[in-house]
């Protein structure tokens, strides 16, 4: 997703093997379910939700990576049910926030 898009939509699926990418500034806001996904497992494969992305879901979402999984600096990312973040290596940077109704994974 590029820099700064502002997508309101039900359901939102991102799912790439190398990035799997929320931009920069980027307005999200979904009334159903989130997946950001990186699919693959080499050094380069990572699910990131980058710098002042403001993600708002009313389902459940999942930030997953058989890599590297990243919530930036000063991301917002809030979510009514459940929020699942799993990968081999998890940065959630000291600045962003994690609001969601259960959370789950080994990055939470």
């Amino acid at each position: 997703m590029q820099p700064g898009a502002q997508v309101s939509a039900m359901d939102l699926n991102i799912s790439s093997p190398r990035q799997a990418i929320i931009g920069k500034n980027a307005s999200i806001a979904l009334s159903g379910n989130l997946t950001l996904e990186s699919t693959g497992n080499a050094s380069g494969s990572q699910a990131i939700v980058d710098n002042g992305a403001n993600v708002t879901v009313a389902g459940n979402a999942e930030i997953v990576s058989g890599n590297k999984a990243t919530l930036n600096k000063n991301t917002t990312v809030t979510v009514s049910q459940n929020l699942h973040m799993e990968a081999v290596t998890c940065t959630v940077d000291g600045s962003a926030s994690v609001t969601a109704g259960a959370k789950s994974g080994n990055c939470l």
